[in-house]
């Protein structure tokens, strides 16, 4: 099993702070918090102090990327800052983000083999950032093109970053002028995507544009009455799309429907979900484990881990319960748990059995 990082538990216990804001509008966070808030920083130092962090990425060359915030409110930010470190924990860089005081300020870090795609004000203002901190300005194209190994899918599906050209460019597109919601570009340069809710649950359909072709695919989905799906996701060995029914009492986890990854025809499998998962899937988020299982999770605070062969679901137990919202960040077999409420960061070496604090 990998242990963490030096470098990422140097770098969280350097930069985990409070949190100075909420995401509910509730004016929550503590005395501390609400403090150094009012104050509004005036340096990278200062926001790495007492900002918050709220993304987390690490490169293939094991470079570690936090970017962090300081709010004066909820969904206003007024300081961003990143630090970045190598994989022995030394600090390569420091530097500002962009102040974007709109709810969608929240910074964008994608990890590359070498370096990083960043969105530093989370408003489509695309860079690279290299090993020296280096910040250099990506050009986007008007023009769609092939996809490749190695390309990310960035502005909410619309676009693609190429790691080869050095740009950005338009999401091919897709049959009959559909939108795609969701896409993911798997390792060998293939594409799948879901497009905007059909119009019934019968119509629901996911896309899959294999490497090297040209036409698009469609592989019906079956849904519940009432039912939508969630999120996408690509592991090693499947697809999984995460599927909700609104009920009166909110939106509830369904099932997860998952085939293979090879093979256009593979039939898709129902893996229902347990009842008492919650009402706030709105969306979910799926990764893949070391060991096959499946890691999914809501954006507030519930997570289960799917085995897919026998159809079996655990809680993964977060680091606290109560009024948080976390964010999940897998690394191998090390798991991060960000707290967008109260701005802790921890890590889990053994998926949830144990999380320690990098605050201290």
């Amino acid at each position: 099993m990998r242990t963490a990082s030096a470098a990422l538990t140097t770098l969280l216990l350097a930069t985990t702070l409070g949190a100075c804001g909420t995401d509910d509008g509730d004016g929550g966070g503590d005395a501390s918090a609400r403090t150094a808030s009012s104050a509004v920083p005036t340096t990278v130092s200062e926001v790495l102090e007492v900002g918050r962090p709220v993304a987390v990425a690490e490169d293939g060359a094991g470079r570690l990327l936090v970017a962090h915030l300081v709010e004066e409110g909820p969904r206003t930010s007024v300081a961003a800052a990143w630090r970045l470190q190598d994989a022995d924990g030394e600090v390569l860089a420091e530097g500002p983000g962009r102040q974007v005081r709109n709810e969608s300020s929240i910074p964008g870090v994608w990890p590359l083999a070498d370096g990083f795609l960043v969105d530093l004000g989370g408003n489509g203002r695309y860079e690279l950032l290299d090993a020296d901190g280096e910040l250099t300005p990506v050009e986007e194209v008007e023009t769609p093109r092939a996809l490749g190994p190695g390309d990310v899918a960035v502005e909410g599906a619309r676009a693609v970053y190429s790691p080869i050209e050095g740009t950005i460019a338009p999401t091919p597109p897709l049959p009959g002028g559909a939108v795609a919601v969701e896409l993911v570009i798997d390792a060998d340069g293939g594409a799948w995507a879901l497009p905007e809710s059909a119009a019934s649950p019968s119509d629901a359909v996911l896309l899959h544009l294999p490497a090297g072709a040209t036409t698009w695919q469609e592989s019906p989905l079956e849904l519940p009455a009432r039912g939508y799906p969630i999120g996408l996701a690509v592991t090693d060995d499947l697809v999984v799309v995460p599927v909700a029914v609104t009920r009166g009492a909110g939106d509830q986890l369904d099932a997860l429907l998952v085939r293979p990854r090879s093979g256009a025809d593979a039939a898709w499998r129902r893996l229902e979900a347990p009842d008492g998962l919650g009402s706030s899937w709105f969306s979910a988020t799926v990764e893949g484990l070391p060991d096959g299982r499946l890691l999914v999770f809501d954006d507030v605070d519930v997570a289960q881990v799917v085995d897919p062969e026998d159809d079996s679901w655990e809680e993964l137990a977060l680091p606290a319960a109560g009024d948080h919202g976390w964010l999940l960040e897998l690394a191998g077999e090390r798991l991060y748990a960000l707290d967008w409420v109260g701005g802790a960061a921890y890590v889990s070496t053994d998926l949830g059995g144990e999380w320690t604090d990098l605050a201290g």
